[in-house]
């Protein structure tokens, strides 16, 4: 008999919050998500950074995966060992970058590049518009 356990990942959008960003985010990690993603493209670096540090300091307090999106920089500085990038950027990563982090993933959008996300080292890929021929 095979059991599956699963877990809900989310990925933010606080444009999409009522209220304060961080208290939904909170109210994520008490529902013991599996991880929360980091994404709003929007911000300046800065602004995302500052935005990074009060989110990881929440996800230690709840024992929460928090996975940084496209700033690999900003999680070397911060200490969170978790990062999603698109398979693009992914590729410009030296090895030794990628190696760092305890959890790594990519948006794949063919098979090709799932195969190649495992190459480099992702610990998991996310599944977006598939580009497939027509048969």
């Amino acid at each position: 008999m095979i059991t599956y356990m699963s877990r809900i990942m989310c990925v933010t959008n606080r444009k999409l919050c009522r209220e304060d960003f961080l208290v939904r985010l909170e109210q994520m990690m008490r529902c013991d998500v599996a991880g929360i993603i980091l994404r709003e493209k929007d911000l300046s670096a800065e602004e995302y950074e500052a935005l990074a540090i009060d989110a990881f300091q929440l996800s230690n307090r709840y024992d929460t995966t928090l996975i940084l999106h496209s700033h690999p920089e900003i999680a070397f500085r911060i200490g969170c060992n978790a990062l999603h990038m698109p398979l693009q950027e992914l590729r410009k990563l030296e090895e030794q970058e990628r190696m760092w982090f305890r959890i790594l993933g990519a948006s794949c959008h063919s098979v090709e590049e799932a195969i190649e996300a495992e190459k480099l080292g992702c610990t998991y890929i996310t599944v977006c518009h598939i580009n497939m021929p027509c048969r």
